[in-house]
């Protein structure tokens, strides 16, 4: 019996994940309330303890490694202090007691465009506002109540490093990071295919396989909340800006691979872009994993300009249909190697140039990078309205946890108007 419900846990919890967080915050909330309940005989202390384990314990779903865990955990405990202050104070009355929570309730839950973190927290942190909202309004006992949600917070705290803390995820960063490792070897093996070395016909698909499955562990919806790159901030608009470009490599190059002709594709034109694409892309994931300076997109210009100038050199004929797919395949990579590059220079926060953009494209892919920081803040104020239907992103992406949709055109990147 006890072998059969270990397994029902394991197949739908392998890391054990609930099961550790559940040890922590029950430990926790009952060292802080029975301590408080009988060994300094405080009601008021003891129930502070115990749903302030409960709020920021399993209500939160705090990411990160157990010692970033502990960090945020203390670091917000300011903010709780605000809440059951106002909570404590506001109580008074049931009006002012719910104008508390609708000023209080859109804060916190509207606060989540800030990144995973902060969506985490928003719904532990809502609790230390309702909890004290309630009767009696008592604002004598609000050192108590302080006094108990510190002693909750730092139980929870040295838990989250000592008792059963959780492995820690893999980040975005390095998912990416392999992802585009996967991507050079699979562009480097078909590089040596298309310049004559047939024994790499058969790696080249093997790498492909292999690169796929990388770039598969990159997708949002495989990924913990606190994994995603979902904050507003220009770092994980990039990363994730990179991460559904590695796909676009990968798609154009499986059409390459699997639905050209394989005598099309022996060039030694494709073979010297696609080398020069293969070492970009490994730059981009040395980059990514800070063993070396961000990648540099003029190397992949340079080759594109070649490549297009040797091809126009050569005039086709009837039977070249394929030649010309798999030329029109190479530059397609290329330009998605040069994109996912540009966006992996501004995610390591290195200037990021991009060409000339149509006016019916603009404000083009990177409308982000250098746009100032106050520019966001105001369009941020502009949207706090009850006509803006942006107010909606938040929840969307916080339930999703998706990027927008892609499309492989240079006019494909929607983006706010510019300030």
């Amino acid at each position: 019996m006890l072998g059969s419900a270990l397994a029902w846990v394991r197949r739908r919890d392998p890391a054990l994940t609930v099961v550790r967080r559940g040890v922590r915050v029950t430990t926790a909330a009952c060292v802080g309330f029975y301590f408080s309940r009988y060994g300094l005989h405080n009601t008021q202390m003891a129930t502070y303890a115990l749903f302030g384990a409960v709020a920021m314990g399993a209500l939160a779903q705090i990411p990160g490694t157990p010692a970033q865990r502990s960090r945020t955990l203390v670091t917000v405990l300011p903010v709780g202090y605000v809440l059951v202050t106002a909570g404590t104070l506001l109580s008074v009355s049931t009006w002012s007691a719910v104008l508390g929570m609708l000023a209080f309730g859109f804060v916190i839950s509207y606060a989540g465009v800030g990144g995973p973190r902060l969506i985490g927290l928003a719904a532990g942190v809502q609790l230390l506002y309702i909890l004290p909202s309630f009767p009696p309004y008592d604002p004598g006992a609000l050192g108590y109540r302080l006094a108990g949600l510190t002693m909750a917070v730092l139980l929870l705290a040295v838990a989250e490093r000592v008792l059963w803390p959780d492995p820690a995820p893999v980040p975005f960063k390095a998912l990416l990071a392999n992802g585009f490792a996967a991507t050079a070897g699979c562009l480097s093996a078909l590089a040596e295919a298309s310049g004559g070395d047939e024994r790499s016909r058969g790696r080249t698909a093997e790498r492909l396989a292999e690169a796929e499955r990388a770039a598969e562990a990159t997708r949002p919806y495989k990924l913990q909340p606190g994994q995603r790159p979902a904050s507003a901030s220009r770092r994980d608009r990039a990363l994730g800006h990179a991460g559904g470009l590695v796909h676009m490599i990968l798609g154009d190059t499986a059409d390459l691979v699997h639905k050209v002709d394989p005598a099309a594709t022996r060039s030694q034109a494709i073979a010297t872009l696609l080398h020069q694409l293969a070492a970009s892309a490994e730059a981009a994931a040395r980059s990514l994993r800070g063993e070396g300076p961000p990648p540099q997109a003029a190397p992949i210009d340079e080759a594109l300009d070649t490549f297009r100038r040797e091809r126009r050199e050569v005039v086709p004929g009837r039977e070249d249909a394929d030649r010309l797919r798999a030329g029109s395949l190479a530059i397609g990579i290329g330009e998605w190697t040069k994109e996912a590059v540009t966006a992996v220079r501004v995610a390591a926060g290195a200037p990021a140039r991009w060409g000339p953009v149509p006016p019916a494209a603009q404000p083009g892919p990177f409308w982000y990078a250098n746009r100032p920081a106050r520019c966001s803040g105001w369009a941020g104020r502009r949207h706090c309205s009850r006509w803006s239907s942006r107010l909606s992103l938040p929840s969307c992406r916080r339930s999703t946890g998706s990027w927008p949709r892609r499309v492989p055109s240079t006019s494909r990147s929607v983006s706010p108007s510019a300030c």
